[in-house]
């Protein structure tokens, strides 16, 4: 009988999960970003969610709450009810979260759960048009001459920037200054008035001010050499051992049903191929990826993993 009891209360359990997919969504998806509009994170959820809302017939909204690189936002999704109906759009830096921010309210890899990777791009390294320096070694040859006068913004602490800018920091043996802002927006307008000597940015909000001639490019943030800046080295190039990659992805509170997490992935990995969002893709530099939760999952631990270490190693804290 305790058998039958169990088979029938597992039944029970998949018949309920199933019908959770046969209805939604039945009312408005909203998408938490953890960061000022404007910032390339922005850019990319708002041209995925449009395309999603066409494809679930009801509106998805974008709504960002900006702070404590990011985890305002994300604390809020993770506390919110799991039915699908709030989700996360993050970046590397919720990987980063739990090794630099040592009072959250809550854990990234226990209290989300990943729908799926949505895209990556390299973070490309910007600098004042006037800045004395047109290459990674001319840079790290400057920064090594004025230690502690160079400096590099960032969307704030604990952001996937402000690594990207302690690696060079590390990586390079250099004495550069971090100088955090409340959103990559603002970060890139100080960057082009030269107010900031550096700048990590997303394609999004660094291809037009690159285009327009505002900031110069020094490398990009990956091991190669990315297709959307064919001219602009790879950091590594000048600086062996340097390599980030900033990824964006859709997250939900854990607990969600996972036929929904299910229809979800289903409809962004729609999305990702339709031939219009590729070529929005195409003008922000990203590449598609599409990742099963499942793989996600698996890739966000090893992401935690990797800046937990770089971060304890520099002795990195954001609170």
């Amino acid at each position: 009988m305790k058998i039958l009891s169990l088979f029938i209360t597992g039944l029970l359990s998949f018949v309920l999960q199933s019908s959770h997919a046969a209805s939604y969504p039945t009312q408005p998806i909203k998408i938490i970003i953890g960061f000022a509009p404007g910032s390339s994170l922005d850019t990319f959820t708002r041209v995925i969610a449009q395309k999603l809302s066409e494809r679930v017939k009801q509106s998805v909204i974008v709504e960002n709450r900006p702070g404590a690189g990011g985890n305002i936002g994300a604390e809020s999704v993770a506390k919110a009810a799991p039915d699908g109906y709030t989700l996360l759009a993050c970046n590397t830096g919720l990987a980063i979260a739990p090794a630099i921010y040592t009072k959250l309210n809550y854990s990234p890899g226990k209290d989300l759960i990943g729908v799926t990777l949505m895209a990556s791009m390299p973070h490309v390294l910007v600098a004042p048009i006037n800045l004395p320096a047109n290459t990674i070694p001319e840079l790290l040859a400057l920064a090594k001459t004025q230690p502690g006068k160079l400096n590099f913004g960032s969307a704030g602490v604990g952001n996937a920037d402000h690594l990207a800018g302690e690696l060079l920091r590390s990586v390079g043996k250099i004495d550069i200054v971090h100088i955090p802002y409340k959103g990559g927006a603002q970060a890139m307008t100080d960057t082009i008035s030269g107010n900031v000597s550096l700048f990590f940015s997303g394609l999004p909000g660094a291809l037009p001010m690159i285009e327009a001639g505002k900031v110069k490019p020094l490398g990009v943030s990956t091991t190669q050499r990315h297709w959307s800046l064919p001219n602009v080295p790879a950091i590594a190039e000048g600086l062996p051992g340097f390599d980030e990659t900033l990824w964006y992805a859709l997250m939900a509170p854990a607990g969600t049903p996972q036929d929904i997490i299910q229809v979800l992935w289903g409809e962004v990995a729609a999305v990702l191929k339709q031939p219009d969002t590729i070529v929005s893709m195409k003008k922000m530099g990203a590449d598609p990826s599409a990742l099963t939760s499942k793989q996600f999952q698996a890739f966000f631990v090893e992401e935690t993993n990797k800046w937990g270490k770089i971060i304890q190693d520099a002795g990195i804290r954001a609170d």
